[in-house]
């Protein structure tokens, strides 16, 4: 369960949910297909990139619909190759943060500038985590809000940008 209502920007941040949950359109599925084989996109990935949120970036990201159902239509299961999990607890805060230290946060975000078209805010939001500088990460974490769809994520984002460590 992803708990909490889209913000504007939540798709730059953090998937939709499990992709086994997703169901697209026939021409939405198409459009996704395509702009992943677009210049071999899927190539230059980031390490563990997590499709299901490059999948929720690009229709959020073009202005399609994404609607959120409110109840769990699958038995979600947790197996010890899990790439990422539920991640509840303590442990999974941890695990979290680590990750995000880790560079590999960041990077995921600026790879979607890749997949994304160029709009006037995806490229303010993507040159502040890029340059990184104390102004953008007080800015980020000023509207970390927008960037989170639930008040306690959006508070463990605001904290990681100011204390966090530029992307590579």
């Amino acid at each position: 369960k992803k708990g909490g209502k889209q913000k504007r920007f939540d798709y730059l941040f953090q998937g939709a949910s499990a992709g086994c949950t997703y169901v697209l359109s026939a021409p939405l599925a198409d459009e996704v297909r395509s702009k992943f084989g677009e210049e071999r996109v899927l190539e230059r990935l980031p390490s563990r990139a997590s499709h299901d949120w490059l999948i929720y970036a690009l229709c959020r990201g073009v202005g399609r619909r994404w609607t959120m159902g409110r109840t769990a239509n699958i038995l979600y299961r947790q197996h010890a190759s899990n790439a990422y999990g539920a991640r509840s607890g303590l442990a999974g805060l941890f695990s979290r943060w680590q990750l995000a230290l880790s560079g590999w946060y960041l990077e995921h975000v600026l790879f979607l500038r890749e997949i994304l078209p160029g709009t006037r805010d995806h490229q303010r939001i993507f040159s502040a985590i890029q340059r990184f500088s104390l102004a953008d990460r007080i800015w980020l974490a000023l509207n970390s809000g927008y960037f989170r769809r639930t008040h306690r994520d959006a508070i463990f984002l605001a904290i990681f940008f100011l204390i966090g460590r530029r992307p590579s």
